[in-house]
């Protein structure tokens, strides 16, 4: 379950029902707005013996979509939030800093030296995987004058690894255990 906008600016929002069924994703709702009622209703169309079939609910962390499935389904499915929401909140963390930061370096740092930092903020938000050497320098640059970013550069990438691998639900448990005890030892 998510949402889209259907216009600039946030509004006349529609959500989007869809199912993973034989291998493929299926469409199987449009519904207009984003109200837990009118996912809820949807959801209770379904006959309940293919209610009995679902094994997993994923959506964004919107209480209404959690709730809704929830009181339709039972504690039976297991509620999935979206990687790319969860994505989202972990790398705001670094943003946050990135500006903090930049304000910092702007009244500490000549104009000359604070004009080489010029596109940081996109060079932040790549993939280690997609950095040319161009990249890689300004990035070394920017961490010399901010180790605590490049610190948080790199949490965020070493969580972004543990998403991106495949692995069984306790190994993945135990791999975020060990990031988030890396964490609170440099906090």
């Amino acid at each position: 379950m998510d949402e889209i906008s259907l216009k600039k600016g946030h509004k006349d929002f529609v959500t989007i029902i869809s199912a993973y069924i034989d291998g493929c994703v299926q469409l199987l709702a449009v519904l207009e707005g984003r109200l837990k009622k009118t996912v809820k209703d949807f959801l209770e169309t379904i006959p309940d013996d293919l209610k009995k079939t679902v094994k997993s609910v994923c959506c964004d962390m919107y209480d209404g979509f959690i709730n809704a499935a929830k009181e339709v389904f039972g504690s039976l499915p297991i509620i999935v939030i979206d990687r790319f929401h969860v994505a989202k909140l972990y790398r705001k963390g670094l943003d946050t800093l990135r500006v903090i930061d930049m304000k910092r370096l702007k009244e500490e740092l000549t104009k000359e030296e604070y004009a080489q930092l010029k596109g940081a903020m996109w060079v932040l938000r790549k993939q280690e995987r997609d950095l040319d050497a161009e990249d890689k320098a300004l990035l070394k640059l920017l961490f010399g004058y901010s180790p605590n970013l490049e610190t948080a550069y790199k949490l965020r990438n070493d969580l972004t690894k543990i998403f991106d691998t495949k692995t069984e639900r306790s190994g993945g448990k135990r791999r975020i255990k060990n990031w988030v005890a890396r964490v609170n030892v440099r906090s």
